[in-house]
Formats: C-alpha cells, structure tokens, sequence
C-alpha cells in the first residue's frame, strides 16, 4: 500500500510537470514575438527554453510529489484495507 500511494504522488506530479513544460513552449513563443516589438527586442532572438531546464524542471516534479506523498503513503500503510472499505461503503 506505500508504494501504491507514493507511486501515485509521484505520476500525479510529474504529469502537472508534464503539461507545465509542454505549455512553457507556446507561452515562450508568445513572450519572444512581444518581446521582438519592444526595446528589448535583442534579448527575444535567444530567448528559449533549454532542454537542461526541461529536464531540471521534469526531475523538480519528481522530487516535489516523491516528498508531498510520503506522509500520506506512511498514513495509508498504517491502515486495514478491510477497516477503510467498511468505513467507506
């Protein structure tokens, strides 16, 4: 039962860290094509997202839902599946 809940923590995590980075790419877009009608517009042409961010922002989702389930993991390890049927049927 631990790591069924700790495993779960950490797709549900890395999946939100999925669509952040997947959203990121367009955002990213958007922000360089306003930044090309601006003074700023030197800085536009080298604004991009590296793959080592990707990566460094993927590996975050991990670490962050591996740390926010373990509470609850230890907490659902201590329980009778049989005592939480019950109480939930």
């Amino acid at each position: 039962m631990l790591w069924l809940v700790l495993v779960e923590s950490v797709l549900l995590a890395l999946a939100g860290g999925a669509i952040g980075v997947l959203l990121s790419f367009p955002f990213t877009r958007m922000l360089a094509g306003a930044l090309r009608r601006s003074p700023a517009a030197a800085f536009a042409y080298n604004f991009r997202v590296p793959l080592s961010s990707v990566a460094a922002a993927l590996a975050a989702s991990v670490v962050v839902g591996a740390i926010s389930g373990v509470v609850p993991a230890i907490r659902a390890a201590r329980l009778s599946v049989a005592t939480v049927l019950r109480q939930t049927v």
